[in-house]
């Protein structure tokens, strides 16, 4: 039930803004895949108590996630100045 319902609002407001749906599932898939390769390394250092491991590469997703923002950012101004 709670899948429908989240797909269905996806569904909306890809049609709201026009986009197609192949198009709207790649870009999906590409954002969240850096995502799910860190849970799953984070998950595996976590449970084998590997501290090192964890401690490092929570680092670095956070340095990567504030790098990511300000690119975003800086680009998001470069389109609204244009």
């Amino acid at each position: 039930m709670k899948l429908r319902d989240y797909l269905q609002r996806h569904i909306v407001i890809v049609g709201i803004l026009r986009y197609s749906f192949p198009l709207y599932l790649s870009a999906l898939a590409i954002t969240e895949l850096p995502y799910a390769i860190a849970t799953v390394y984070l998950g595996e250092a976590f449970l084998e108590a590997n501290t090192t491991v964890f401690i490092l590469l929570g680092i670095a997703v956070m340095v990567l996630g504030i790098f990511l923002f300000q690119g975003v950012k800086k680009l998001m101004g470069r389109r609204n100045d244009s």
